[in-house]
């Protein structure tokens, strides 16, 4: 789930993807060490379509503290710094994911 603040700037991000349910290879990438500090901007199109198109796919590190959270599959070819442990994933303007380190399940 994504939360807006005024503007539709993203302001947080929940995972409500139980472990059990994730999918995909192990994350073997280094969590994103470039990525410049800033803010994501939801388009309004992408806020009154309300979901993502294909599924949500969760990717993580054998240790599950470091994961990839896939919206879109294309490649990202920009990296956001949301804060010191979660950076988007933008690519050909669109936000293809999230890297998460310090990841904690509750």
């Amino acid at each position: 789930m994504l939360a807006m603040a005024k503007g539709r700037v993203l302001c947080g991000l929940e995972l409500m993807c139980k472990s059990r349910y994730w999918q995909g290879e192990k994350l073997c990438e280094p969590f994103p060490s470039d990525a410049k500090p800033g803010s994501i901007v939801l388009g309004e199109a992408a806020v009154k379509q309300g979901t993502f198109p294909g599924p949500v796919i969760v990717i993580a590190a054998e240790s599950k503290t470091q994961i990839r959270i896939v919206l879109d599959d294309g490649p990202a070819s920009r990296f956001v710094a949301l804060s010191n442990d979660c950076v988007a994933r933008i690519g050909n303007g669109y936000l293809r994911g999230f890297d998460i380190r310090n990841f904690t399940r509750k």
